[in-house]
């Protein structure tokens, strides 16, 4: 099903409220739904709004004065044309069953005898159950849900509970959603839930309530497994920033589905194994603070979420265990991560958007460096033309370029745009105070763009090595004074890629052979006393090229900048005298002196004495 139904809706829609009473025996809704929205047209009539024509409207009012039906278009014509910028109401009421479509949309369901009712309206599928304008283009401003339900249940939705009712065997729970919200994130669950609860607190102080509800049979475990969710919490604020929406509330509904819906400040959840509470906690801001501009981005939600898993696992196991974490995510994909075809499900949530979608960020952490890349998670959170509103991937290209002061068409090219991955055979060999190192691309279509790491090992010394590999048959040569015995090629894991090595002699000038000779000599003297003579760098270039020759403690602080230059094709020396840029003599210990060109970059530790 396509989304894109209605062209034209002519208007932005403000608040809905929707009261929904719901009977589980006969497995149907009675519902009334206002809408407040404002005219984006002169002249406006008629109302078009997605509606699905299997539940039967009873009545229209407010401003509406009549409704016909079109497919699964409801158009309410108006009493009187509204001009541009006027706001109107109008209101619906209907009743019937709800149609299941997509992930189910609507079901009803039981867990130990007990019914479960619940909604996942994602992709488009929020009209199967209730009128709306249904595209993730509009939020509404507010929200209010009230849900009327056999008074031994619960009735559990978006923002805060406003207001519990009882009468006549039947409750009324009001729930009020006060931060601009898209209609496939309106959320309901209902069942005989038992609730866990605590408080989570803010740097500033604010206190939010964590609020779980669980299948009553669940109790124990759910608490058990629920237990670390405060602490997740606390990360991805570090992370991103503060919680959005942390004036309402954070929490799970456990619901029949197996996986878990990132619905506005209430998950809905099947299970509690902390990938998916983290995938679905990480969409509060990429997805719900934040939402995808076109189904074509469903990757800025899904492989945002899919990367926050990898990020959680770091921050609570380590840089090994992250590494792990994603290759897991490397497998076989199919199409690419900007989606081309929106008009199903399975064409939408295919694995790719999800697990090559987590890569794109992790390759891109690397491209751009750690600190400048949660800069940009941070930026992009805060930034007023996406927050509580959409993005597409140009506007995240865009804010990267921006952040990083890189240019990244490339980048977004080949990992979002392009199918595939490439294919790489490697070569080497060690002579003469040498390391010579050949790479060749193999695969079809396109040559990638590839920062790559080298570790070249040499008895109980590694040797840290960058090259930047442009397409085709490549040889590069690096001064490495001691015997390599082995080499390591994107020792970090941070590029996708097939990897091939094979026996040097077979890979040779099969296209053209760019030889590349680059190095940065062994530092002399080393250690090195500050005010005797001195430091001296000495350093090789094949080519003419930009250099970057720079000093950095061990906290990766750059201290001192020796070198920004072109310079070009030969042997060149560079002093340095133990200073900091401010003048300061440097205070003794170990330090790294990095040499950086357009398409290399290369490390040599030095200890300073005093």
């Amino acid at each position: 099903m396509n989304s894109a139904v209605i062209s034209n809706y002519g208007y932005d829609a403000l608040f809905y409220h929707l009261q929904l009473k719901i009977f589980p025996a006969t497995q149907e809704v009675e519902g009334q739904l206002v809408m407040e929205a404002k005219s984006e047209a002169d002249g406006l009539a008629t109302v078009p709004m997605d509606f699905y024509a299997n539940l039967p409207v009873l009545n229209v009012g407010e401003n509406a004065a009549s409704f016909a039906r079109s497919g699964n278009v409801l158009n309410l014509t108006l009493k009187q044309a509204f001009q541009r910028g006027q706001k109107f109401r109008v209101s619906v009421s209907y009743r019937g069953q709800p149609q299941s479509g997509g992930f189910g949309a609507f079901t009803f369901n039981t867990h130990s005898g007990a019914p479960i009712i619940a909604s996942l309206s994602e992709p488009y599928y929020a009209r199967l159950w209730w009128p709306c304008k249904d595209t993730p283009t509009d939020k509404a401003d507010s929200v209010q849900v009230d849900l009327i339900v056999p008074d031994n249940l619960t009735g559990v939705s978006n923002g805060k509970l406003e207001n519990v009712q009882s009468a006549n065997g039947w409750k009324t729970f009001s729930w009020k959603e006060r931060y601009p919200i898209t209609t496939y994130l309106v959320s309901i669950a209902v069942s005989n839930y038992a609730e866990l609860g605590e408080t989570f607190t803010f740097t500033d102080g604010t206190a939010m309530p964590i609020r779980h509800y669980v299948y009553p049979e669940n109790l124990a475990s759910a608490q058990a497994q629920l237990a670390d969710t405060r602490d997740m919490l606390a990360f991805f604020n570090h992370a991103f920033g503060d919680y959005p929406f942390k004036k309402e509330k954070y929490g799970h509904a456990q619901f029949a589905w197996g996986g878990g819906m990132e619905h506005q400040t209430i998950t809905s959840i099947g299970g509690f194994g902390d990938g998916l509470i983290s995938h679905e906690m990480t969409h509060q801001w990429f997805g719900d603070l934040i939402t995808m501009k076109s189904w074509q981005d469903i990757w800025l939600n899904e492989g945002f979420a899919s990367y926050g898993e990898a990020l959680y696992i770091e921050s609570r196991d380590g840089k090994a265990a992250y590494r792990n974490y994603m290759a897991r995510f490397d497998h076989s994909y199919t199409g690419s991560v900007f989606v081309r075809d929106t008009t199903s499900v399975g064409s939408i949530f295919n694995i790719t958007v999800y697990h090559k979608g987590a890569w794109v960020l992790h390759s891109l952490r690397h491209v751009i460096g750690d600190s400048t890349f949660f800069r940009l998670l941070r930026n992009y959170v805060a930034d007023a033309r996406y927050r509580f509103g959409t993005a597409s991937t140009e506007d995240f290209k865009n804010l990267a370029e921006n952040i990083s002061g890189k240019e990244l068409d490339w980048f977004f090219e080949q990992w979002v745009y392009r199918e595939g991955r490439p294919d790489l055979r490697y070569a080497w060999k060690w002579e003469s105070g040498q390391l010579i190192f050949r790479l060749q691309q193999t695969q079809s279509g396109n040559p990638y763009r590839l920062p790559l790491d080298l570790a070249a090992i040499a008895g109980t010394d590694t040797l840290r090595l960058a090259l930047e590999h442009t397409g085709g048959f490549q040889e590069y040569r690096f001064a490495a004074n001691k015997q390599i015995t082995r080499v390591l090629v994107d020792p970090d894991y941070w590029v996708l890629k097939n990897l091939q090595q094979v026996d040097f002699n077979s890979l040779n000038v099969d296209g053209t052979m760019i030889p590349y000779t680059f190095a940065l000599q062994p530092i002399y003297p080393n250690p090195f006393l500050l005010n005797q003579q001195p430091l001296l760098v000495n350093f090789s270039l094949g080519r003419n090229e930009n250099v970057r020759l720079t000093v950095f403690n061990t906290l990766g602080q750059e201290i001192a900048i020796l070198l920004v230059d072109r310079l070009t094709t030969g042997n060149h020396a560079q002093p340095w005298d133990g200073r900091h840029a401010n003048g300061e003599p440097a205070p003794a210990g170990i330090y790294f002196i990095r040499l950086q060109t357009e398409t290399a970059q290369a490390t040599q530790r030095v200890v300073v004495l005093r």
